[in-house]
This record gives C-alpha cells, sequence and structure tokens, in this order.
C-alpha cells in the first residue's frame, strides 16, 4: 500500500471521504469506456471502488454527468457542415445545415469555429463520444 489507512473497530475505513467534482468522474468514466480497458483497473488507479465508476457510467449514459456552471448546462457551440472551399477564397459564406436522417453517399466534414477564433475541421464520420472529448479540451475554461 502507499500509505496506510486508518480503520475502525469494524475494519472499515475512518476519515473524512473524497468527493469527485463532475470534470474527475468524467475523466474516469470516459477513460473506463476506451476498448480493451478494465474498469477495476481504473478504479484502482483513481482509487475509487469499481461499483462506483459502474454508478457513474450509468448516470454519464443517461446525460446526468454533464459539466454545469452556476447550475446552468452548458450549451454547445452551433456546428455547421462546411462544403470545400475553392483555393482561391479564404472565407465562402456557409449555410447551417442539419445533419441529414440517411447516410449519403457523399463526404462530408465539419468544421467548429471556438469563442476565442479556433478552428477544428473533421471529415468523414465521427464518433460523438471523441468528438466530445476533442471539445471538451479545445473549449475555453
Amino acid at each position: 500500500m502507499d500509505q496506510a489507512v486508518a480503520l475502525d473497530t469494524l475494519g472499515r475505513r475512518s476519515g473524512s471521504r473524497r468527493y469527485r467534482n463532475i470534470e474527475e468522474k468524467r475523466r474516469i468514466v470516459e477513460e473506463s469506456l476506451v476498448p480493451g480497458t478494465s474498469v477495476a483497473m481504473i478504479a484502482r488507479k483513481y482509487k475509487v471502488n469499481a461499483n462506483q465508476v459502474f454508478s457513474w457510467r450509468r448516470l454519464y449514459q443517461q446525460g446526468l454527468l454533464e459539466v454545469r456552471d452556476a447550475g446552468v448546462a452548458l450549451a454547445m457551440m452551433p456546428v455547421r457542415l462546411a462544403e470545400e472551399e475553392p483555393s482561391g477564397k479564404r472565407r465562402a459564406k456557409r449555410k447551417t445545415v442539419t445533419p441529414p436522417t440517411r447516410r449519403s453517399t457523399t463526404e462530408s466534414a465539419i468544421e467548429i469555429e471556438f469563442a476565442g477564433g479556433q478552428r477544428l475541421k473533421i471529415q468523414g464520420q465521427v464518433d460523438a463520444t471523441a468528438l466530445a472529448q476533442i471539445i471538451a479540451l479545445l473549449s475555453p475554461r
């Protein structure tokens, strides 16, 4: 063991509990969702019971582990599908497009412009979980 743990007369841990904020819980859950990882290993790494990680995963899948600011859920920024720009034009007007209900055979792209001016452009099919993690990393805090 790394450090001694104080136990009561019944062998239970005593002392204060560690409370994790939503960002920590999301980070642990997202790490546990990576294919090939073991929930037990992730739980041991963060010194959390594996059952607690499974509980957080259920909350995460229900959308209840959303990052909140002053009690209000943070909204995602609008996303526009971008068409290929001609090489001579830097800033073509873009039309906001709703995602198609069926898969199209044409190549699609997503371009996200953040408040700080950073741009993220993704071409092809996108995994929603991976995109959410990328946006979280690039969003200003």
